[in-house]
Order: structure tokens, then C-alpha cells, then sequence
């Protein structure tokens, strides 16, 4: 059996692991910019028709 005083700081450590990962990923997240050609978003101002016509030539 593990002593109490062993299980919290091994809790604590876990927490305080888990705390800096992801403080680390959301501040690297910030300063890193993203990688993804922002020319293929989602949200571009195609019209139907351009939008037809890529997909069109995609298949082809």
C-alpha cells in the first residue's frame, strides 16, 4: 500500500504536470503561427460557380 502522504504528492505531481503542458502548449500556440495554407480555408469567398468549376477539375 502507498502512504497518503506518497499518493498526494504523487496526485500533486500529476496535477501540476498536467497544469504545464497544457499552459506550454496554449502559450506556443500563441507565438507559433499556424502551418495551413490559409488559401485553402473553409471559409473562402468562392461563388458556386468557382466552387463547381474546382471541383470539376479535381475529378478529372
Amino acid at each position: 500500500m502507498i502512504k497518503a502522504s506518497s499518493r498526494a504528492a504523487i496526485s500533486r505531481s500529476i496535477f501540476s504536470t498536467t497544469f504545464l503542458v497544457a499552459f506550454s502548449l496554449v502559450v506556443a500556440n500563441s507565438i507559433v503561427p499556424c502551418p495551413v495554407d490559409r488559401g485553402v480555408a473553409n471559409d473562402s469567398k468562392m461563388s458556386p460557380a468557382q466552387m463547381q468549376e474546382l471541383m470539376e477539375k479535381e475529378t478529372k
